[in-house]
């Protein structure tokens, strides 16, 4: 596969698998519209998942990945001003929450899975 790492080391599982499927069609997708396809590290896919958590989406940190290549293109000044950029977010953060999990170990609490448990725990 032309340009495509074979083993990516990421905390995305979806783009860790190395051989995506549609890697033709994306390429094809890229030229077509006169896009780009970049890479982003871990640091700005988590960075982006919690932009995006911001407005209440838990996604999975693959789907990130098209938010945090979005805010690097902008870095980059790629964008002038009044075009349309579009981030596909398929995939729930239930997806992959050990990443969640990992990276905000000291700051999540586990209440039990009770109703009255949770409410006590967001009155306080």
């Amino acid at each position: 596969m032309r340009g495509f790492p074979v083993e990516p080391e990421t905390i995305a599982t979806a783009i860790r698998i190395g051989n995506p499927a549609n890697w033709e069609k994306a390429l094809k997708a890229r030229d077509e519209s006169h896009g780009v396809i970049d890479m982003v590290s871990d640091r700005e896919i988590l960075y982006a998942q919690s932009l995006i958590g911001l407005e209440g989406i838990f996604c999975e940190p693959a789907s990130a990945a098209s938010v945090a290549g979005i805010l690097k293109m902008k870095e980059k000044g790629l964008f002038k001003g009044g075009e349309k950029v579009v981030a596909t977010l398929t995939g729930n953060g239930l997806k992959d929450p050990h990443v969640i999990e990992k990276e905000y170990e000291n700051k999540i609490k586990v209440i039990p899975a009770k109703f009255e448990d949770f409410e006590r725990e967001i009155e306080s």
